[in-house]
């Protein structure tokens, strides 16, 4: 589970913090690592949650030194402990759109392609079925999404 919660707070990083930053041309960035400061990342994360946008939001940051910052805000609830870098969030079907993006990443790169066979991506313990006779390749894997 502290891989799901990590990468989690990852994403929402990724998804919140760079579109904030091209709303808010105002918000300086502060940081060697292009990450608006704790205070302007939490400025923004207080907007969202008074415009109802979300109940809370915790926003995770790698700098390029590898240190990690953590910034939450929001209501986690009744009885609930404070917004952290430890709180559980559902994020639902994002996850595909999130693979997806990955995926399609990889395939731009040229470190994978969209026919290879999804099989040699699984331990070998594991086995793919066929699909209409044919081995599941990646694409056949992004079509069905």
């Amino acid at each position: 589970m502290p891989l799901c919660r990590t990468l989690a707070v990852v994403l929402a990083a990724l998804a919140v913090v760079p579109c904030a930053r091209a709303q808010h041309s105002s918000v300086p960035a502060t940081r060697a690592s292009g990450f608006p400061s704790d205070s302007a990342v939490l400025a923004i994360i207080r907007q969202r949650v008074a415009e109802k946008r979300s109940a809370g939001i915790v926003v995770g940051m790698l700098d390029s030194d590898g240190s990690t910052r953590i910034v939450g805000f929001g209501d986690p609830g009744a009885g609930q402990p404070p917004l952290d870098g430890n709180t559980v969030f559902e994020i639902g079907s994002i996850t595909k759109v999130f693979t997806a993006t990955v995926l399609a990443q990889l395939v731009q790169e040229g470190t994978l392609h969209l026919d290879d066979s999804a099989q040699e991506f699984l331990p070998p313990t594991v086995h793919l079925p066929t699909h209409n006779g044919k081995q599941i390749t990646l694409g056949t894997l992004s079509e069905q999404n």
